[in-house]
Formats: structure tokens, sequence, C-alpha cells
């Protein structure tokens, strides 16, 4: 298991340290998990500093009607006005695809990744 845990902050930096040594094995600890920016939905993008929390969604019946979004998000997270800003598995698409096109971590350059893939739903070219 990951040494980072849920509903606990970080600044993405760290989070992107941590997670750039997990081979692939480790990075399925991402899987199951939202992450959740302490800024409020805008249009800046994400930096090193950036505040995020993991958060685990919550279990939803899917036959229920009108479902929102914000139905799969934890009592933490409404309380503390959090902003869905990746899910696991997109976060883990984006650091794989990084990792195999770049020889060493840069911090600043995987942060532009997330950021061009969450504008564009698209990889950036490293």
């Amino acid at each position: 298991m990951t040494p980072l845990k849920l509903q606990t902050p970080y600044q993405l930096k760290e989070i992107l340290a941590v997670a750039y040594t997990f081979n692939d094995q480790q990075m399925a600890c991402f899987d199951d998990v939202w992450l959740f920016s302490a800024n409020a939905e805008s249009s800046d993008d994400l930096t090193a500093e950036t505040i995020i929390y993991f958060d685990k969604p919550v279990a939803i019946d899917c036959e229920q009607q009108q479902i929102e979004h914000k139905d799969f998000f934890s009592e933490f997270v409404k309380e503390h006005d959090l902003w869905n800003c990746y899910y696991g598995e997109q976060f883990v698409d984006v650091l794989s695809h990084y990792k195999d096109n770049s020889s060493q971590l840069d911090i600043d350059l995987l942060i532009t990744g997330l950021n061009y893939y969450a504008d564009r739903d698209d990889f950036y070219d490293y």
C-alpha cells in the first residue's frame, strides 16, 4: 500500500515524487481513489504547491433516480468544499505516459502534462 493516506493534505509535488518511484503494481493503489484539490473549482491549473487530498468515492446504488456527480463524494469532501480534479486511473495514465517518455522526474514538466490532459483529454508529448 502507498505511504499516502486518505483525507490527508499533500502538496502535489510530494505526491508526484512518491508516485514516480512506484512500479506498475504499486500504481494500482490509485485505481480506486479520486484526487481532490483544496482550491475551489476554477480555470487555474494545478501547481507544485496545490494541496491535494485522496478519497474514495461513495458507493451509490446506480438504479437511484437523478444521481449527480457530487453524490459520489464523501462527507469529508463536502465538508471541506473540495474539488474533484482527477480520478486515480487518469492520474496513473498520465504518470505512466510521462515515465514511458522521460528518463527522470521533472515535477514541473509532469504537472504540465497533468494540466494538458485535464484541458484536452489527450497526452502531452514530452
